[in-house]
């Protein structure tokens, strides 16, 4: 969740420069509530790819882990969407290279691998 929340953070669509004022203040005047954020994500992900870990929405949506009435006043177009959508995918396409990469170099179980450890 660090590489997708900072990529986030740095997209020109979405982030600091967006030309949505919305997200364009959050991504430059509320940075100190991203590490908090960064967990929230983690919980989600972990929550909606089959646990362990629950993920609770401080404003829930139509469904426990839908985000619409979070971001409502983000106004957040289909476009802006799809690109937070990438960035989430781009993250976990890198994070599954890194796994394949460290389980070849340390072995079936890199997350007991000092090094990767670090990287993870």
């Amino acid at each position: 969740m660090d590489h997708f929340s900072d990529a986030v953070v740095k997209n020109p669509i979405v982030g600091q420069e967006s030309k949505n004022p919305q997200l364009r203040e959050w991504h430059t005047k509320n940075l100190e509530r991203l590490p908090g954020l960064k967990f929230m994500r983690t919980l989600w992900v972990c929550d909606v790819s089959g646990g362990p870990f629950k993920f609770t929405a401080t404003r829930p949506g139509a469904t426990p882990l839908g985000f619409e009435e979070t971001h409502r006043n983000l106004r957040i177009s289909p476009a802006e969407f799809d690109e937070v959508a990438a960035e989430l995918l781009a993250a976990a396409d890198e994070t599954i290279r890194r796994a394949a990469v460290l389980t070849l170099v340390c072995g079936s179980r890199p997350i007991s691998c000092a090094t990767c450890q670090r990287i993870f």
